[in-house]
């Protein structure tokens, strides 16, 4: 037992010491200058304008307004929020555009019950080397989806847009903290 102790203290000590040593050479930790992120999320750096459009099928939007929830409701709060975030929306310009669409489903299995789904899209110009071409693109997308009681509709759909505004702007973060590496 003392023996196996011993080789224990002795394998810990070791592996110390190489660590001190490897931080007194390297000039600090032994790790990556920064960790790689995708391709969609770096094409969020520096997004500092956006148009907003908020889109919900005639049909679907029906159904939602009849749970007091309107197109109006969802783009002013996502555009508070975006505002609140240092993100300014604009009517017009060369700038990306964040397109979201919002459906509904539902189904006579569940009937005081509905699945909503949102899908958050941010598009712009990207430039397609293959072709050598400039389109206007999605580069990032983030789609969620809720299932609420019909007594919950307006309140869950109020929680959900700020969560969307959320992801996006930590997305946002993430990338402009690469982008400054």
């Amino acid at each position: 037992m003392l023996n196996r102790t011993k080789h224990t203290l002795i394998g810990l000590l070791t592996a110390s010491m190489t660590l001190v040593v490897a931080f007194i050479v390297t000039g600090g930790p032994i790790l990556p200058d920064k960790a790689p992120i995708p391709d969609e999320v770096q094409s969020l750096a520096n997004l500092s304008e956006l148009k907003l459009e908020v889109i919900i099928p005639s049909a679907m939007l029906i159904h939602l307004e009849s749970f007091s929830v309107s197109r109006e409701m969802i783009r002013g709060e996502m555009e508070n929020l975006l505002e609140e975030n240092g993100v300014d929306v604009v009517e017009e310009g060369d700038v990306p555009t964040c397109t979201v669409v919002v459906t509904t489903n539902t189904s006579s299995d569940l009937p005081r019950a509905m699945g909503v789904t949102f899908h958050l899209s941010i598009e712009q110009v990207v430039f397609v080397k293959r072709i050598e071409k400039s389109l206007s693109a999605p580069t990032y997308a983030l789609v969620h989806g809720i299932l609420v009681t019909h007594d919950d509709v307006s309140r869950e759909m109020r929680k959900t847009v700020p969560m969307l505004i959320q992801q996006l702007m930590r997305r946002m973060s993430q990338a402009n903290l690469h982008a400054e590496k």
